[in-house]
């Protein structure tokens, strides 16, 4: 018998190639979901990346902190991710550590998965000088026209014009030719800055304000009665250029009216809380930080609050001059005799009718109220430049002392910026918009990344206690006997109250505070003159020339 081991030694071979075959199937589907795993974890590393790069560009920077985090432990992109988070310091403003990441970069491991164009833009348009000069040192590197061009950019607004214009000559004639107009922007500021100043403050009309002076590293006000001073820390920080909301023609007129005397004076226009008028002595900015006794301008809220808290009538009332509270004496200037009303004591200004309102109120009362009218506040900030309000005592149950409060006198201070707009507000029955100095600021190519959006300030909605109060601070000027009275003009009609405080033997202060047109408020102020004596007198005759100027600068 004869065995044929033919099929058999087929059959074997046959399970060794398909046993063989299972096995280079099972490597290369293997090697292929470990592709598609690698793909999937680098796409989504790349994904994270972008939604790092737009969360940085949105200023959303603990959500690009988090995504970092996260990208920690991922082997992939380690260039790309070294960048990110050196941006991230650059965003938090750690300018030293993101630039030390930065170097620690070697040119040719800058990866081009970022997008470099997208961040040198930003930096660029936001006037974040040097941010885009440690960016675009880095990108350098790259040899490429974009980031010379932006470091160009940089150093000029940096104020070192020569190394700029050395930078922009090692442009390529293509780059040159389409980016003609930028270049022509930077070059003509070179030229200012070698003759030693650029003009980098200006009003709405496009009149010069301030200039930096480069030899003394000092801005120069180009108007008087506002210093700039605190725009120059700006300016180092790399060349903005601000419009102001001033008009410099009145400016300048109030500086002609005050001729020798001390004074500061603040106007608002009503229609979007634009500061029109700034004005204080030489040296600093008093008109928005210095406070003061406010005297009898503060009987407005004293009155309102009266007014809203029902109290029983407390007129007619006969003024003797002065009075007894705790067994202390309380004085007024004069003896007002027989007064109607509340009306009639906000025009003459009598200090015993508000301090008998004052003790009816109650100190927790008057206290709310000031509240509201943002004193022992923190105050207002405009791009950097602060505005204070005023501060008042917590004096308790102290009677004598709540007569003082309630008149203005020793346990309350004010700013003139404050005092005009508790009068904006009083214009507008409570509600008004949010002062402001700054209109814009433009990069170093001119181009605007910040443009005022205007707030709404409301304090009180009581029309009726605000119309009653209104039409008192009107009787200040129009009634016979009112302390106003002798700035009246028969070319506009105006609501103020008068205050006099400070010390005889050091002359008093003239303040007041008021709106006008009364049938349709625009213009809210308040001004203050150091020793000119009482504010019916001088004071009154100085809004009644400040009022003549206003008219007849509106008129040409």
């Amino acid at each position: 018998m004869v065995l044929d081991y033919k099929d058999v030694l087929v059959s074997a071979r046959n399970r060794q190639i398909r046993r063989h075959r299972r096995v280079v199937m099972l490597a290369v589907l293997g090697a292929a979901l470990l592709a598609l795993a690698f793909f999937v974890l680098i796409n989504a590393d790349s994904r994270r990346l972008k939604r790092i790069e737009d969360e940085l560009l949105q200023e959303r920077l603990a959500d690009a902190e988090n995504d970092l985090r996260q990208l920690k432990s991922s082997w992939f992109h380690p260039a790309a991710k070294r960048e990110l988070r050196a941006l991230q310091d650059l965003f938090q403003r750690h300018l030293s550590q993101g630039e030390a990441e930065l170097k620690g970069i070697k040119p040719r491991d800058i990866p081009v998965s970022v997008s470099h164009g997208r961040f040198l833009e930003y930096f660029a348009n936001h006037g974040l000088y040097r941010e885009l000069s440690i960016y675009s040192a880095y990108l350098l590197g790259t040899g490429n026209d974009s980031a010379r061009w932006y470091h160009a950019l940089a150093l000029m607004a940096l104020l070192d014009f020569r190394a700029a214009t050395a930078a922009l000559n090692q442009l390529s004639p293509a780059f040159q030719a389409e980016y003609q107009k930028p270049i022509r922007i930077l070059t003509a500021i070179g030229r200012e800055l070698e003759k030693g100043r650029l003009d980098y403050i200006f009003s709405r009309r496009g009149q010069p304000l301030a200039g930096y002076d480069l030899k003394t590293g000092r801005t120069l006000s180009l108007v008087p009665g506002i210093d700039f001073t605190p725009f120059t820390e700006s300016l180092r920080q790399g060349i903005r250029f601000f419009t102001l909301t001033l008009d410099v023609d009145i400016q300048q007129a109030v500086h002609r009216l005050l001729k020798n005397r001390r004074g500061s004076l603040l106007m608002l226009d009503l229609d979007d809380g634009s500061i029109r008028v700034a004005y204080s002595p030489a040296g600093g900015n008093a008109v928005f930080d210095q406070l003061y006794e406010p005297g009898s301008i503060i009987k407005i809220v004293t009155l309102l609050a009266y007014l809203r808290s029902r109290q029983k009538p407390l007129f007619p009332f006969h003024c003797p001059g002065w009075m007894t509270i705790n067994g202390r004496f309380f004085y007024d200037a004069l003896k007002h005799g027989d007064v109607a009303n509340d009306q009639q004591a906000l025009a003459v200004s009598c200090n015993l009718s508000f301090a008998r309102m004052g003790l009816a109120l109650g100190f927790p009362a008057m206290s709310d109220l000031l509240k509201r009218f943002f004193f022992n506040s923190p105050g207002f900030t405009d791009q950097g430049i602060f505005f204070r309000t005023g501060q008042f005592a917590d004096i308790g149950g102290d009677a004598y002392r709540l007569a003082n409060l309630v008149i203005g006198l020793k346990e309350i201070e004010i700013s003139t910026f404050h005092a005009a707009l508790i009068a904006a507000l009083f214009a507008q029955k409570g509600t008004t918009r949010e002062p402001f100095l700054i209109d814009s600021i433009k990069n170093v190519l001119h181009l605007g990344y910040y443009n005022h959006r205007q707030r709404r300030l409301e304090v009180i909605s009581d029309d009726l206690s605000m119309m009653h109060v209104q039409r008192a601070m009107a009787g200040v000027v129009e009634d016979e006997a009112g302390t106003g009275r002798r700035a009246r003009v028969d070319f506009v009609q105006t609501a103020v109250k008068t205050g006099t405080s400070g010390r005889k033997d050091l002359g008093l202060d003239a303040v007041i505070v008021g709106y006008f047109p009364v049938e349709k408020p625009k213009y809210a102020l308040a001004f203050r003159l150091e020793g000119v004596g009482r504010a019916e007198f001088q004071g009154a005759a100085f809004l009644r020339d400040f009022l003549e100027v206003i008219y007849n600068h509106h008129d040409d």
